[in-house]
């Protein structure tokens, strides 16, 4: 076992000195010495992933375009406010329409909420799923329901999910939804408490008691009703009105895309959201002339659409928005989008009088050399329908950062051929482990209720954690977290990879608990 751990490390780290301590800690702990030689390997680990993340990332900028979404990537948000602006939001409309009773004295926000969940609208249940989509964890209300219970509801698995939201099932994929879980578990327990609480769902129909589709139904309902138009609602005119309250600034990040624009990258900007509302909090995160930073910028994406349909009505419309930037897109597709970007370089090749095809790119001699792994990631046959993959030879090539599992790097690695860098800023849990800066780490970045947001207990990554690891070639907790990156001189590389540390190393160094060697060999082994 000591064997395969020492030469699992030693096929990670290049430095004579890292090998030196990393193998007399591993077999100092077979001879039962104190557990702090052991943490040693660990600590080995920790570093060299982190200079293989430094140098792996720097091939990966080389691309010829890198771009970025905007919600949880280049703008991250002060997210309790964010969920408390939403459940108020909610709130009010299902008690003004449906007339249901209000859940603000049931907010378990502050330690039910958790990204990645999938509600059941069938039997009301809110649900973790591991990456074979076999349910860990199921809470009705915010009851825990008991393993027997939960094997006899769904046996191996639900069979019919496969990420995307369906009649029956519904994931709450990112930050912005996360807030839906605690608002569902309320709903479903005053149903439950209160079972002739009756509603009126259409306007002209009967009162009836609502099932348990209905309760997702009339949150549906706030989102859209609020979110449609950005001069109504309760959730644009109040982040208008305080936007600070609600976003973070991302100084740090604007001073790397401005260097990076000084060497000659190619950047943009793709956004689903429309374009005031890109407008508002671009203009407060990174400041006046933030679209100088970019080379196109296109909002109201409808991603992943924008990457997997060809629909004739899926237009990518130009706009002139912003004064004397040409390149300002609305809707469109991928191709279309490939279609600017060579536009894009030959306006700059006219300007610079030289050949556009001299521009760096990832496509360069030493990666024919490289085997590196950064073409052969692939997706497991039970965690989502297979997509043809197209060719990374393509050109151009373009690495995307985002936070949608789906939308920002699953299709876009899938259907485009982009390399794609996730962004969960639940690893920011990890950081302040690493680095022991006595922090509490926030309940939304590790609920109270369900665990950590990568696995779906003590061994099994969850259902989003393998989607990332299998499309992204990095998982980072921010963009941010990206120009420190850039910013290390390392030489090795290895292909996706947790920063600042594996996911499941944090739990137990957290707990200032040894790590159990043989979850340590099977974790070496699943990699």
């Amino acid at each position: 076992r000591h064997i395969i751990i020492s030469l699992s490390l030693l096929s990670r780290f290049s430095q004579p000195v890292i090998i030196s301590v990393a193998l007399f800690a591993c077999f100092a702990h077979t001879f039962l010495l104190p557990p702090t030689f052991y943490l040693l390997s660990l600590a080995c680990v920790s570093l060299n992933i982190t200079m293989a993340g430094a140098s792996g990332l720097r091939h990966l900028l080389r691309s010829d375009w890198i771009g970025f979404d905007m919600d949880h990537a280049m703008v991250r948000y002060n997210l309790p406010n964010l969920f408390e602006i939403i459940f108020t939001m909610v709130d009010k409309h299902v008690v003004k329409k449906y007339k249901y009773p209000s859940i603000r004295e049931l907010d378990r926000e502050s330690t039910f909420a958790a990204k990645g969940l999938v509600i059941d609208t069938q039997l009301g249940n809110l649900l973790k799923i591991d990456a074979r989509r076999a349910v860990k964890v199921a809470y009705h209300g915010f009851e825990r329901l008991p393993a027997s219970t939960v094997k006899e509801m769904y046996g191996a698995g639900l069979a019919e999910f496969f990420g995307v939201a369906t009649n029956r099932f519904k994931p709450l994929t990112t930050f912005f939804e996360t807030p839906i879980g605690p608002i569902y578990g309320a709903l479903v327990t005053i149903k439950e408490s209160r079972p002739t609480v009756t509603v009126v769902m259409e306007e002209g129909k009967e009162e009836r008691v609502p099932s348990y589709s209905d309760l997702f139904t009339m949150i549906r309902s706030a989102f859209d009703a609020n979110l449609i138009e950005y001069n109504g609602g309760d959730y644009y005119p109040v982040v208008k009105e305080n936007v600070g309250a609600y976003v973070l600034k991302e100084d740090g990040t604007r001073q790397w895309l401005q260097r990076m624009r000084e060497k000659g990258r190619h950047l943009f900007l793709m956004t689903n959201s429309n374009w005031d509302y890109t407008k508002l909090l671009m203009d407060y995160a990174f400041g006046e002339g933030w679209h100088t930073l970019f080379d196109v910028v296109v909002y109201r994406a409808r991603k992943p659409s924008f990457f997997h349909k060809d629909d004739a009505g899926l237009e990518l419309i130009q706009r002139s928005y912003l004064d004397g930037f040409e390149h300002l897109y609305e809707g469109g597709r991928v191709s279309q989008l490939l279609n600017v970007f060579e536009e894009v370089e030959k306006q700059k090749q006219a300007k610079i009088g030289t050949d556009v095809t001299g521009q760096t790119s990832a496509k360069m001699d030493e990666e024919e050399e490289d085997d590196d792994g950064f073409a052969h990631l692939g997706v497991h046959p039970e965690t989502l329908h297979p997509l043809p993959v197209p060719s990374l030879s393509t050109k151009p090539s373009v690495c995307y950062f985002g936070d949608h599992p789906l939308g920002d790097v699953y299709y876009p690695r899938r259907a485009a051929g982009w390399s794609t860098v996730a962004v969960c800023e639940e690893l920011e849990e990890v950081y302040h482990c690493v680095h022991q800066t006595g922090e509490v780490v926030p309940s939304y970045l590790r609920s109270e209720a369900w665990g950590s947001y990568f696995t779906s207990d003590s061994v099994q990554p969850s259902f989003w954690a393998q989607v990332i690891s299998e499309n992204a070639i990095f998982c980072l907790p921010s963009v941010e977290s990206a120009a420190k990156l850039d910013e290390l001189d390392a030489k090795d590389g290895s292909p996706c990879l947790f920063y600042p540390l594996l996911p499941s190393l944090s739990s137990s160094l957290s707990s200032g608990k040894a790590f159990p060697v043989e979850k340590f060999v099977r974790m070496l082994d699943a990699e």
